[in-house]
């Protein structure tokens, strides 16, 4: 509930498309792979069922959205740049499935274990390479949560990493 709420005014800004060129040595959150759990499509007319995954993401209150990956099970590969000047970023990760047209409004892919939370919502401690929040790990490494409660379920695998 909360976290439709602060996606529906994070939506209200124009977000910056995610840049599809990093610098060398810019910290980044690099989105791995996404896993449909349930049927993100079941009103789909055409019959395709396949997901149409993008992402909000907001780092320390800029929001990017990402290109869109067509697969219900996908390597998107996604990049979001991370400010380094800050010792601890707050992000802020919304998974979404684009129906458009016909179909309605987009769906908004819980990914989050708990329940009546869809977002992912943690910070990213640059001095000691801590990722806390609704999940935790560390630099480097990767971390995959998976929807824990509510409907349209995913899965996503990120990492925080450097170019």
């Amino acid at each position: 509930m909360i976290s439709t709420l602060i996606l529906t005014t994070m939506m209200a800004a124009n977000p910056l498309p995610a840049p599809t060129w990093i610098p060398q040595g810019q910290t980044y959150i690099r989105v791995q792979h996404l896993h449909a759990i349930d049927n993100l499509d079941k009103g789909d007319m055409f019959g395709k069922n396949r997901a149409d995954f993008f992402a909000y993401v907001t780092v320390d209150g800029v929001m990017y959205k990402t290109s869109i990956m067509s697969k219900d099970d996908g390597y998107p590969g996604w990049m979001i740049p991370i400010d380094t000047n800050r010792r601890v970023n707050k992000i802020h990760l919304a998974l979404m499935d684009e129906d458009g047209g016909l179909e309605g409004k987009d769906d908004h892919v819980d990914i989050n274990p708990l329940k009546y939370h869809k977002d992912l919502m943690f910070n990213y401690d640059r001095q000691t390479g801590r990722i806390s929040g609704d999940v935790s790990g560390r630099y480097n490494r990767q971390i995959t949560s998976r929807g824990g409660g509510d409907n349209d379920k995913g899965i996503i695998t990120f990492e925080i990493t450097r170019a």
